[in-house]
């Protein structure tokens, strides 16, 4: 069984929450050879202009590219209800 996150109740149904995480798997399904998978929730950034001067002036002014964090998640005992946060930046 897995560990309930301290003092975390389901809005839902008061049960308890535990914590846990979701797998990426690859097309073969095989899970990631490092076992430390885990999903990114991405917020875009400016898109690249196919321009390669505007390009190169896009990163020499450093514009703000795709922000990306990882995806934390608790699961209801009770009702099987599903929360996720994106709190974490990716390095």
């Amino acid at each position: 069984m897995a560990e309930t996150t301290r003092n975390a109740v389901c809005r839902f149904c008061g049960g308890a929450m535990e914590a846990g995480y979701a797998q990426s798997r690859f097309a073969f399904g095989a899970f990631t050879a490092a076992g430390d998978s885990h999903l990114v929730f991405v917020v875009p950034g400016e898109p690249t202009s196919l321009n390669p001067m505007t390009a190169f002036r896009q990163g020499a002014e450093q514009h703000p590219g795709d922000q990306k964090y990882i995806l934390r998640g608790r699961r209801c005992t009770n009702c099987a209800r599903i929360e996720l946060s994106a709190e974490e930046p990716t390095s």
